[in-house]
């Protein structure tokens, strides 16, 4: 079955377009053009890269609000346990809702040694485009896996591949310790949103036991 979300152009920056193959522009009922974006529905699943597991080191581009600089996951090593997010898609109904929710419950994550990170395959400018317009400005780092397309997405073995919307993320969290293990990793169906007062509880486990 799939999910469709339909992303108006009016919400998206004039000549955004989309890097996933699945979605595509169709005239609306008023006949403006709007995004169609399909998702598959499925159930949760823990992913490949599991609890025990070292997390793959990465540099991403990222923006915090407006500014720009480049993430990179070993900087927080023995510093900070760091919570990892994907979400599939920019302008998309559901992404839409979770990065505010994240972003409301940052001071939370802080006081538990967390540092927030959001990742999904969209660029920089996409990113942008989206606080301003859409979700406002993040308080937390919203990296752009852009080019080369999917490379840390592919890492985290959560890249989809395959039909019917292939390019983008599952929709997971990953939580990495300080000494950069993985201590918590889910992929949540697609088209819900991630629970993350049961998130911030994991990250207090793992603090408790530091």
């Amino acid at each position: 079955m799939l999910i469709a979300g339909v992303c108006p152009e009016s919400r998206a920056p004039r000549g955004w377009e989309s890097p996933v193959a699945g979605n595509r522009a169709e005239a609306g009922p008023s006949g403006a053009v709007e995004w169609v974006c399909e998702f598959s529905e499925g159930k949760g699943r823990f992913v490949a890269l599991k609890a025990g597991d070292r997390a793959p080191d990465f540099e991403l581009p990222a923006v915090e609000g407006e500014r720009r600089f480049r993430f990179r996951l070993g900087d927080y090593r023995g510093k900070k346990h760091v919570v990892v997010t994907f979400h599939p898609l920019d302008w998309t109904p559901t992404c839409e809702s979770q990065l505010p929710l994240l972003d409301s419950m940052q001071d939370k994550f802080t006081a538990a040694d967390g540092q927030l990170l959001d990742i999904s395959v969209d660029s920089i400018a996409s990113h942008l485009a989206w606080q301003r317009k859409e979700i406002g400005m993040m308080r937390f780092p919203l990296c752009a896996d852009f080019y080369p397309h999917g490379e840390v997405t592919r890492k985290f073995d959560i890249l989809r591949e395959a039909p019917p919307v292939p390019g983008i993320s599952e929709r997971a969290a990953f939580i990495v310790d300080q000494e950069g293990v993985i201590r918590f990793a889910k992929v949540y169906p697609i088209d819900q949103l991630p629970d993350i007062a049961a998130l911030l509880q994991e990250l207090r486990k793992i603090r408790a036991r530091k």
